[in-house]
């Protein structure tokens, strides 16, 4: 066998340095191998790129003929590992969770064992190599069967790895697309090369450059799966995550389409719109998400809970994604089915209502007669307190009306407490007819009765209990006895005093209404006395 074309020193010196530059980006690619399986496969294909390019140096630099055979085998032998590790890696990048079966590794070894085998006998049977012929200048070698089964069997690895990126980067997300397709360029572009190596020798006048361009194939993988993260954050990301999550994920591009939707979102999307087509992917979010609630999500980066169909409450969330520049490149919208916390929520404040109306509903109680349903006693000096308190600040007086309910022992010695109580309600009856905002009426305690009046002065204060004093007055309680229906008149004594003159405090103010309800009763009874 002759030798091959002869190039230059330089050319010689580019396909060396090629060799150092694939095999220190396979060394720094298997220091990283722990990140993802595609590390280790990067780090074998620039291993087989580095010793094919070392190869081809070595065979143009010149080298005895039994040397010759030896590099041929070592160029093979590294052109089936760049192969090899190419699908390889495409596996590891497509689906994350793949690994390197011993099984897989058997298959893929056992045609480069088979090629490396025919190569090291071809002086014996010439199926590899026929020999060179001079073609326009330059030695051209002669492929036999042998090789061309071997490039057919590359070629097709090539293209099933091209397939499988293509598949990835045709289901990716427009952020990631960009990525896969440089992985696609790279991976291409030394393909490209030797295939017109192949084709048209004449062009590079027999010289195969193919594992120098491996080094911008090597440099491109590298930077992706280093510098943007790609082959161990878009695979998992997609595959590993994204579809197993609860919450819905939507990516939506910068015109406005869906480019992604998980199957949380694609079910969620269902209940909501299931008139919508089976393939999301493609139309546009406002169709998808075309409720008014949601629309400001599309547009800015913001978080609302939206009911979007009966019992179905949504907490969405949207946030930007932008490239190094600045650019736009998806608006990412998740989705969570808060439904049963919407529910446990509401039912909690309906509780929480609930506890405080009761609450209210106690306090007012404890500042309530059971009988009447008129204030006590406590809510009375309590209110009376902030009447004069409030009197100090203005100077407005404040009246007090204190009654007690005529003859009303004898009221329950002859007809019972039944009754008795009949006449209490009766007369509380009355002083409710007749109170103005304001004012305070409560039980004092027995038949004992207190009207407040803040800002009354002597004479609207004994004008209003005069006017109690008759409502009283015509007050009838029916009773019910074996001689038929009969009736109960009731009447009620009243003292008046009126704050500052009576009383300073509040209990001298009460004081001075007790003495003046005294006077009343002494003087015959059904009648209002003014304190002095």
């Amino acid at each position: 066998m002759s030798a091959p074309a002869e190039i230059p020193s330089a050319g010689i010196v580019v396909f060396l340095l090629a060799a150092l530059l694939c095999g220190a980006t396979a060394g720094w690619s298997w220091r990283h191998r722990r990140i993802t399986p595609a590390a280790t496969a990067l780090a074998a294909l620039m291993a087989g790129a580095g010793g094919w390019a070392a190869c081809a140096g070595l065979l143009h630099l010149g080298v005895p003929v039994l040397a010759e055979r030896v590099v041929h085998v070592v160029n093979y032998a590294a052109i089936h590992l760049l192969i090899a590790s190419t699908l390889c890696m495409t596996w590891a990048v497509v689906d994350p969770s793949w690994r390197l079966r011993r099984r897989t590794l058997a298959v893929l070894a056992l045609v480069p064992a088979v090629v490396v085998l025919v190569v090291a006998t071809d002086a014996w049977h010439h199926l590899f190599y026929s020999g060179y012929e001079d073609t326009a200048g330059y030695p051209k070698l002669v492929f036999g069967p042998a090789f061309w089964a071997h490039s057919a069997y590359c070629y097709a690895l090539l293209t099933w790895s091209m397939a499988r990126l293509v598949r990835g980067w045709w289901r990716a997300s427009s952020i990631f697309r960009k990525q896969l397709g440089s992985l696609i360029a790279g991976a291409l572009l030394p393909t490209a090369l030797n295939a017109v190596t192949l084709s048209a020798p004449q062009v590079f006048s027999g010289v195969d450059y193919t594992p120098v361009f491996f080094v911008l194939t090597g440099l491109i993988m590298a930077r992706a799966l280093f510098r943007q993260g790609l082959l161990q954050v878009v695979p998992v990301a997609r595959a590993q995550v994204v579809d197993t999550l609860q919450d819905g994920v939507f990516v939506v591009d910068h015109a406005g389409r869906v480019v992604d939707v998980n199957r949380a979102g694609q079910t969620m999307i269902r209940r909501i719109r299931p008139d919508l087509p089976a393939e999301l992917v493609g139309l546009p979010a406002r169709e998808v998400l075309r409720r008014p609630e949601v629309r400001p999500l599309l547009e800015e980066t913001c978080q609302r809970i939206v009911e979007v169909a009966p019992g179905l409450h949504l907490d969405l969330r949207s946030s930007v994604h932008v490239d190094a520049r600045g650019n736009l490149l998806a608006r990412v919208v998740t989705a969570r089915d808060v439904s049963e916390a919407v529910a446990a929520d509401r039912a909690l404040r309906e509780h929480v209502a609930t506890i405080e109306e009761l609450r209210e509903q106690l306090q007012e109680e404890a500042v309530r007669d059971a009988l009447t349903g008129l204030h006590n006693r406590r809510h009375l000096m309590a209110s009376l307190d902030r009447a004069l308190a409030d009197a100090a600040a203005t100077g407005e007086p404040v009246g007090l009306v204190l009654m007690d309910v005529d003859h009303f022992k004898s009221v329950n010695d002859t007809h019972g407490h039944q009754v008795g109580d009949d006449v209490l309600c009766a007369v509380a009856h009355s002083l409710l007819a007749g109170t103005r905002e304001g004012d305070t009426v409560a039980r004092y305690g027995g038949e004992e009765f207190v009207v407040l009046l803040p800002g009354a002065g002597v004479e609207a204060t004994m004008r209003r209990a005069e006017q109690i004093r008759t409502r009283c007055e015509a007050t009838v309680v029916p009773l019910v006895g074996a001689d038929g229906p009969r009736s109960l008149s009731v009447t009620i004594s009243a003292g008046v005093a009126v704050h500052p003159a009576d009383g300073a405090d509040a209990r001298a103010l009460v004081a001075a209404a007790d003495a003046a309800l005294y006077a009343a009763k002494a003087g015959g009874r059904n009648r209002v006395v003014l304190a002095r």
